[in-house]
């Protein structure tokens, strides 16, 4: 397929239209485990939108205070929005790295090799850039999702207090390749990892080192006390690739207080747990997650016994 140029994003009044993005998800339970962060983060509430105040002609068109644009990826969302580290709504584009697969008539999945990220303001002007490249864990055939979280942050990651971090996310598929008779095959099954840059004031011309990386994607943002930035982070790592059948049962939630001057964010618990008795994947993350002080607590939600029988294709 060849790669267009396509309108994704249009910013006007308290307006965000998003078009030319198509495919499914590679990730569904990432965008629960987004709304469920957002739903926690301090500062949802914190700052009014920057749009500007606009009318409506009497056609009922509204001018547009800016328009984005972003080359259009199979399975991708180029352009979206972010939260600056006050609250403020912010926006991307994301420009992607990589090669394509797929016999000759199907349409074409993408490995992924890296990204460029461009992050606007309010008013979509420029405040920083992005470039990093992506390692492919033991194991993996492909990176087949990229995506920026929508939290930013300021000091978080680094004690820097005129940076501005994202969070990336990058999804990987098992080494298994599809066959020519069998397009599908070995294109299932998913892990997370996530790593964090500091915007620079123009792309970079090389990559990026990421200032943290972690197993998982980002699961939950807490607000903390303790915490000099104000919050958490928490992320869930679990693995549903073909050849770790053993992993496919639990999943691990690990949160993070910020970093100080001269150390890293530091781990302030880890829990395992058990995705059984259930569905598989439709709660891959805890229901939500509370902090009290250091101490952590998370509620899931499991069924009294499984959907379909291991002994026979039978469903209840």
């Amino acid at each position: 397929m060849t790669m267009r140029k396509s309108l994704l994003s249009t910013a006007a009044a308290s307006l965000l239209l998003v078009a030319g993005v198509s495919g499914a998800s590679a990730m569904p339970n990432r965008f629960k485990a987004m709304e469920r962060g957002l739903k926690n983060s301090p500062c949802m509430q914190k700052v009014s939108g920057s749009f500007l105040q606009k009318t409506v002609d009497a056609n009922g068109i509204v001018t547009p205070d800016f328009t984005l644009t972003a080359t259009y990826v199979q399975e991708m969302f180029p352009t979206g929005w972010l939260l600056s580290p006050t609250g403020e709504t912010w926006f991307y584009t994301l420009e992607t790295e990589g090669t394509t697969y797929r016999p000759e008539g199907w349409l074409p999945n993408w490995n992924f090799s890296g990204f460029k990220l461009t992050v606007y303001n309010g008013l979509g002007q420029p405040v920083g850039y992005a470039y990093g490249k992506i390692e492919l864990p033991e194991g993996a055939g492909r990176c087949n999702y990229v995506l920026p979280e929508a939290q930013l942050s300021s000091t978080f990651f680094n004690s820097n207090s005129t940076d501005i971090e994202v969070m990336m996310t990058f999804n990987f598929n098992p080494i298994e390749f599809p066959d020519p008779n069998n397009p599908y095959k070995g294109v299932y099954g998913s892990k997370q990892f996530t790593a964090a840059y500091s915007l620079q004031a123009a792309m970079p011309a090389t990559p990026q080192t990421p200032l943290f990386e972690c197993p998982g994607a980002l699961s939950t943002t807490l607000k903390s006390s303790t915490s000099a930035e104000g919050f958490v982070f928490g992320f869930t790592y679990y693995s549903t690739w073909e050849n770790e059948k053993n992993e496919a049962d639990k999943n691990t939630l690990r949160v993070y207080k910020p970093a100080g001057w001269g150390t890293p964010p530091s781990l302030i618990v880890q829990q395992t747990t058990s995705q059984t008795p259930g569905d598989g994947l439709n709660e891959a993350v805890p229901l939500f997650v509370v902090l009290d002080g250091n101490d952590v607590y998370s509620v899931k939600s499991y069924l009294e016994k499984p959907i379909c029988s291991t002994a026979a294709p039978t469903c209840l």
